[in-house]
């Protein structure tokens, strides 16, 4: 076994750059990808949210040449109009909303008028749900950073594995069967890719949530978390939809948040996501409870919500929101508060890179994830080789 050798388990293309900067440096590593083992409408691409720029991995560049800028940044729709965190009128925004003021400053207010929109920014890529009245200490989306999305038509590349092709070993899986724990290290897998096999690798990188290895395998989830299987509470769902052609698509950003009333629970139809597909088609996402996802009688009537709420803020549209084609974003579980306290699994050899282990659920604070495992391994590596350069060195001069 090559001493420096990485395991990645993983699903939806998480940990490609991450895979990449380690070849570059020299580990041996093969990738086991298990998407395939997962039911379709759960093989979403990068999200409900934008990406901040990020570049904790030289490799993370590599996303971004296949997104596209958000020139307004992330813009929020309220009832009495947009506000605009970048572009030419955020400056006008930080001098006429006291809301969004704080907000970019970063200044708690004990008002919640003009607190609420801090403690969004917070609440929106958060892992665990708050409610609006809740101060969250969490991380605050990164609105100061450029912000980026990518084109569905861009997805399957952007989270797949075709950078991979040539450099490191990919495995394409179908089933997850067992592993082994010795000394509290992670020592193999059984793995199903056309035919059982078993792996091993001194170091290992899991990017499989908890509920997403119970699902793969019980035995594992077991092994691997004991009973700490943290299931979501709510999901982020998308559904498609259409409006009527005309001079009032031109001026949407690409990107918004609706947030129709503030002081509700930011959830249901309260609060969605509206991402421009094309002059006349769109998608929405929202946050649902996790268990109704796959219900189309709970999302026919968000669907006629969110439709309610857009015709009634711009009724020359027709907006029109489709139950029946939707998606769940695997990427964005959201978690009881409660599992916050939750501890990880204290394995030695490996890092466990999921929602439950990132500072948000946007794929910026993954690659942040990311780049700490990186070092740690960089790291580990360099301290093996002081070991082995200082038994050398005692062997050469024992008498």
């Amino acid at each position: 076994m090559n001493p420096w050798a990485v395991n990645i388990v993983t699903a939806f293309g998480r940990g490609e750059a991450l895979a990449l900067a380690l070849i570059d440096k020299g580990f041996e590593v093969t990738v086991f990808d298990l998407t395939e083992a997962f039911p379709a409408p759960y093989r979403r691409g990068t999200g409900p949210f934008p990406i901040p720029q990020s570049d904790a991995l030289e490799n993370h560049a590599l996303f971004f040449d296949e997104a596209q800028a958000l020139p307004r940044g992330l813009a929020v729709w309220l009832n009495h109009g947009p506000v605009e965190f970048s572009g030419p009128m955020a400056h006008f925004y930080v001098e006429h909303d006291a809301a969004f003021r704080l907000a970019v400053q970063n200044q708690e207010s004990p008002q919640f008028e003009t607190d609420w929109l801090r403690r969004f920014l917070r609440q929106f890529v958060s892992a665990f749900h708050h409610e609006p009245w809740m101060i969250e200490s969490g991380a605050p989306f990164p609105v100061s950073k450029p912000l980026y999305l990518v084109s569905r038509s861009k997805d399957a590349v952007v989270m797949g594995f075709d950078r991979l092709q040539g450099k490191g070993n990919y495995q394409r899986c179908q089933k997850l069967h067992d592993v082994q724990i010795e000394s509290a290290r992670l020592t193999e897998m059984e793995i199903e890719a056309g035919k059982p096999i078993a792996v091993r690798a001194p170091q290992w990188i899991w990017c499989l949530s908890s509920q997403e290895t119970e699902y793969l395998s019980p035995s594992v989830a077991e092994a691997l978390f004991s009973r700490d299987i943290r299931r979501p509470e709510w999901r982020w769902l998308s559904l498609k939809g259409q409006v009527e052609r005309g001079p009032w698509s031109d001026g949407f950003p690409r990107y918004s948040v609706a947030v129709i009333d503030s002081h509700l629970p930011w959830v249901y139809a309260n609060m969605f996501v509206l991402e421009w597909r094309d002059k006349d088609q769109f998608e929405i996402w929202l946050k649902a409870p996790a268990e109704s996802v796959t219900n189309v009688e709970r999302r026919t009537v968000w669907a006629k919500e969110i439709e309610q709420h857009l015709n009634r803020r711009l009724n020359l549209g027709k907006w029109h929101v489709e139950a029946e084609n939707y998606g769940v974003c695997p990427h964005s579980p959201v978690f009881p508060t409660a599992m916050k306290e939750w501890k990880e699994p204290s394995w030695r050899n490996w890092d466990w890179i999921a929602p439950e282990t990132t500072s948000r659920l946007d794929l910026g604070a993954r690659f942040e994830r990311e780049a700490q495992s990186f070092q740690r391994l960089v790291g580990w590596r360099n301290e093996q080789l002081k070991k082995q350069g200082a038994r050398s060195d005692q062997a050469l001069h024992t008498p």
